[in-house]
């Protein structure tokens, strides 16, 4: 579903729409990465989890923030090329009671004054994916969960890391977002709060509903898995969207909520998806002994094929209208706290 976006400014006026604001919010520039040193990302709290009256945002660019704000898919916004490499630490207190509805409010004025965003919108006609179910019917587990139980504040689930240099010594997995590491750690729990268990495969454990995305880097290049549980079909064209920075519209006419993992070679090339913006962590030389034996392998499947072969649904390409949100100024340093 594309949502059309209501938003009306002059061109070049900063945009801060008048309403509620954070009680405290801190924003710095986030650490640049370092060899052998992981980076942590991602989002937690916020109205609809388990920390309502906080927000931590690890590594995150500005792109991802003007999504959030204005409620829009990465691929409705146009600007500057940094929007996506200059990332940036940012904890917010929430007022109590306040909804998601006026938490974007919140990110909006925290734009427009701590970044001097000033934007104004368009329209574009794009391609895009219409998702249907192949003949034979769709390949979905219905879940075993509660669709309603509080889970992660987005599709994008509990915070990720991405790690560069040698894998992490033995101890407990990292979960996340995304996690790109050397392959799967022992099973364990995750270090990141909220973050699932890992079980020996390295297949991140739910008991709540969530989607959440692991990359693994190996001898013959990047493997990925995308899990879901408790999700709808929309939930999934939306995960789907932002992966392939286009978007994904929900035809298969499927109501329900379900349990899914696709396994698929990421395209790091072209920059698209959660880790847009984040340089790719070296593969291990073959035979690496380093490596973990039960590491995913690229089966040379784009995420596209996997959809289609692993849970029977297919995209098919189409032309559609997408609302955009034109950057027509943002500051790379943000003002003082």
């Amino acid at each position: 579903m594309i949502r059309p976006l209501l938003l009306i400014a002059l061109l070049g006026a900063p945009l801060c729409a008048e309403g509620p604001t954070f009680d405290v919010a801190t924003v710095k520039k986030a650490d640049e990465p370092q060899l052998g040193k992981p980076i942590f990302f991602g989002r937690r709290g916020g109205p609809g989890t388990d920390d309502p009256g906080r927000i931590t945002w690890s590594q995150v660019n500005l792109r991802t923030l003007l999504t959030t704000a204005y409620d829009v898919r990465p691929y409705q916004i146009t600007g500057p090329d940094w929007l996506d490499s200059e990332r940036f630490e940012i904890v917010a207190k929430v007022p109590a009671g306040a909804t998601k509805e006026q938490v974007n409010v919140m990110w909006q004025n925290l734009l427009a004054d701590r970044f001097g965003v000033a934007l104004h919108h368009s329209s574009k006609v794009m391609q895009a994916y219409e998702l249907s179910a192949v003949k034979g019917g769709a390949k979905l587990k219905p879940t075993t969960l509660d669709p309603k139980a509080i889970g992660s504040e987005s599709s994008g689930g509990p915070p990720g890391a991405l790690a560069f240099g040698p894998p992490p010594p033995p101890g407990p997995a990292a979960g996340g977002a995304i996690t790109a590491s050397r392959g799967p750690g022992p099973e364990g729990p995750s270090p990141f709060p909220g973050g699932p268990k890992l079980d020996k495969d390295g297949i991140p454990q739910f008991d709540r509903p969530g989607i959440f995305q692991m990359m693994t880097m190996g001898p013959n290049g990047p493997s990925a898995r995308l899990i879901g549980k408790a999700q709808t079909v929309e939930q999934l064209s939306l995960s789907l969207s932002n992966q392939l920075d286009r978007p994904v519209v929900d035809k298969t006419g499927l109501t329900g909520s379900y349990d899914f993992i696709v396994e698929f070679t990421p395209d790091l090339a072209n920059g698209r998806g959660p880790m847009r913006g984040l340089p790719p962590p070296p593969a291990l030389p073959p035979g690496d002994s380093s490596q973990s034996p039960n590491a995913a392998e690229p089966g040379g499947m784009t995420l596209i094929g996997a959809v289609q072969a692993q849970l029977g649904l297919k995209l098919t390409s189409i032309k559609t209208a997408v609302d955009m949100i034109i950057i027509d100024k943002a500051e790379k340093a943000p003002t003082e706290n």
